[in-house]
């Protein structure tokens, strides 16, 4: 199921786009609603497992997008900014990724583990220099 939601933003993206490349502004509003929709779906998904009702999760999805899809329809206007921002949030960082060339991931993580663990360098503290700066301190407080 999770393998699912990670798809629903690009579905949503991908069938968005065709409809309004095939059918111009005659459809905006159907299309809004099944972006709208699609977004309610995955966000059904991926409530669903941490809701502890014995329904299946492709059930809370539906109603998730039926309610989603509704909504969208109803403030289009915003929706279409909104959907809009969703989209470019979720491709901005997968674009980001190949461009930096992260592949699997295995790069990333262990430069990760690499910072995490590696031992700190002893800092040497010169004690004279904060008494200084501990009494301009005061001498500005007075």
């Amino acid at each position: 199921m999770e393998v699912a939601a990670a798809y629903i933003v690009p579905a949503i993206a991908t069938i968005t786009a065709i409809i309004l490349i095939v059918a111009g502004g005659k459809l905006l509003k159907p299309a809004v609603g099944l972006c709208g929709g699609l977004l309610g779906a995955g966000a059904g998904l991926m409530v669903a497992p941490s809701l502890s009702v014995g329904i299946s999760p492709f059930i809370i999805a539906l109603v998730f997008g039926v309610i989603a899809a509704v909504a969208a329809i109803y403030i289009a206007k915003f929706a279409i900014l909104f959907l809009l921002s969703i989209t470019f949030a979720c491709a901005l960082p997968v674009v980001t990724w190949q461009i930096a060339d992260l592949g699997d991931g295995t790069k990333a993580i262990e430069s990760i583990v690499d910072a995490a663990t590696a031992p700190e360098p002893p800092q040497s503290t010169n004690v004279a220099s904060e008494l200084n700066v501990l009494s301009a301190a005061e001498d500005a407080m007075t």
